[in-house]
């Protein structure tokens, strides 16, 4: 007996003894009769199987990528400084610099009109202006360095998920190409 009646027969033999049911017989039945398009087939459903699985991939590292860059946002705003009207930037060490340049400024004037009135108030005004300054100076500088941080990390996350992507749609187009 050749192979297909073998595997008909066997098939027969299933169904009669309640193993298979008519619907799975039929199937199997018909996969057994059209032999090689089942190969066809098979590799169609591999390849739609493989080609999903890239974009169910690409998906969640464009969800990675959207939620380093809602973290981002969020920590952006957090970290911005205000000035006096409300208006937002980015922290700088120039800002802390102009500060401690403020604070000695300050402490000078006041002490030289200390010293031309003969009086110690403006030199320990001035020296409780350079005290506030510089603890602001130091907190401005703090912030700054956070916020540099957060930058760095932000865009190191970012850069990697990118290259990610990349790489799968690389890699999705080489074998797209091999077929």
């Amino acid at each position: 007996m050749t192979r297909f009646t073998d595997d008909l027969l066997l098939l027969e033999e299933l169904r009669r003894a309640g193993s298979l049911t008519d619907d799975e017989f039929v199937i199997a039945k018909a996969r057994v009769l059209t032999g090689n398009a089942d190969a066809g087939a098979a590799k169609a459903q591999a390849r739609l199987a493989e080609e999903t699985n890239a974009k169910l991939q690409r998906l969640e590292l464009q969800n990675q990528l959207m939620e380093v860059e809602n973290r981002w946002d969020d920590a952006h705003e957090v970290l911005m400084v205000s000035d006096k009207y409300g208006k937002k930037s980015v922290p700088t060490g120039s800002d802390s610099v102009a500060m401690v340049i403020s604070a000695v400024f300050v402490t000078v004037v006041l002490s030289v009109v200390g010293a031309a009135v003969d009086s110690a108030i403006p030199v320990i005004a001035g020296f409780i202006c350079l005290l506030f300054l510089l603890i602001g100076a130091a907190v401005m500088s703090d912030k700054a360095n956070r916020y540099a941080q957060a930058e760095s990390y932000y865009l190191s996350e970012k850069s990697d998920i990118e290259s990610q992507i990349e790489a799968l749609e690389t890699g999705r187009g080489k074998s797209g190409a091999n077929r």
